[in-house]
């Protein structure tokens, strides 16, 4: 499977968050169940969930049988027990749910009292736009002809990620019909609304945790704590978005 350093820290934070020699987590939109094996390398008690819906039907068909009976397609509610899981994490997921607050009890649901949701995904204020690679193209999503030139000026600049040998015409138009109709850029103020409502507590951002983790030992070691307090919260607003961390109330 292919490999992210943000499986590595969606691992590492679930261990650290949970307070547990083995918490059981659950991957909430898996995919192809990347973090589920990697936790499961581990040593981890690790499940997924996810839609399988429309062109990714075949993700869940081709699951290898060591994810088998791990993973669980989603179908409304989510396939799982009330108060069973310890953390639920999601990876760049929710810029792709247009109601948010449509799903976000099901995972209040299934959590534990006291037990922590764990999400990173862009926001509309961040700046790069990660399935182009080209910073502001989401800031175009309603303007769709002029996200289109954009993307195409970009590209011909040699700009731009998963080009896979595309020509500006055809990665331009695939890029804005992805951008246009499946990304949905919520802004960061009301995320941290509808996270409140959900979990009963206000989520927690972990962006200088988890740009350190990413730069490990890039940044001089002389480097003052509240620079690189001030310097990580940057990068992550530029380039990542939220990396939020809310804990399921034990009165909500």
């Amino acid at each position: 499977m292919t490999h992210s350093a943000n499986y590595d820290y969606v691992i590492s934070a679930a261990r650290s968050l949970s307070g547990s020699e083995n918490p059981r987590i659950l991957d909430f939109g898996c995919g192809r169940g990347a973090i589920v094996d990697l936790g499961l390398s581990q040593g981890l008690d690790i499940y997924g969930a996810d839609t399988f819906d429309g062109i990714y039907t075949s993700w869940y068909e081709q699951l290898p049988e060591r994810l088998q009976g791990r993973i669980r397609r989603i179908e409304g509610s989510l396939p799982y027990e009330t108060a069973s899981f310890d953390v639920v994490v999601s990876n760049q997921v929710f810029e792709h749910i247009a109601e948010p607050a449509s799903v976000l009890p099901e995972i209040r649901r299934v959590l534990k009292p006291g037990g922590i949701f764990l999400a990173l995904f862009p926001v509309k204020e961040t700046w790069y736009e990660g399935h182009a690679g080209v910073y502001f193209a989401h800031h175009l999503q309603h303007r769709p002809s002029l996200l289109r030139r954009y993307l195409w000026l970009a590209h011909r600049l040699g700009f731009g990620l998963y080009r896979d040998r595309k020509d500006s015409k055809a990665w331009s138009e695939h890029l804005a019909r992805t951008i246009k109709t499946a990304c949905y850029y919520h802004r960061r103020a009301s995320i941290v609304g509808m996270l409140k409502e959900a979990f009963g507590s206000p989520p927690q951002s972990l962006a200088t945790d988890y740009v350190g983790f990413r730069l490990k030992s890039r940044i001089p070691g002389w480097v003052p704590a509240p620079v690189k307090d001030v310097l990580f919260r940057a990068i992550a607003h530029v380039r990542v978005g939220v990396i939020f961390a809310v804990t399921a109330s034990t009165h909500h």
